[in-house]
């Protein structure tokens, strides 16, 4: 299984529905959400916590990783 972090920021819920909805029944990937506070600068805040994630799988030692935001869907 391929470890798959969507990120999400804390306040839009449906999008966390979403995103778990779409990786529901998908077994390849070893799926999780980190959620986060919303920044005033979106493009700063996203690398921040893209930056908090690879850091956090380094430390484990997590060889490979997707990080996709909340909005990700599956085509056929």
């Amino acid at each position: 299984m391929i470890r798959t972090i969507g990120i999400n920021i804390k306040d839009r819920e449906d999008r966390l529905r979403h995103i778990r909805e779409e990786f529901n029944n998908r077994d390849e990937f070893n799926f999780s959400s980190a959620s986060f506070e919303r920044s005033e600068n979106g493009a700063k805040g996203l690398w921040i916590n893209i930056n908090k994630i690879i850091l956090n799988a380094a430390q484990f030692n997590v060889e490979f990783i997707i990080i996709c935001g909340d909005d990700r869907q599956f085509t056929e």
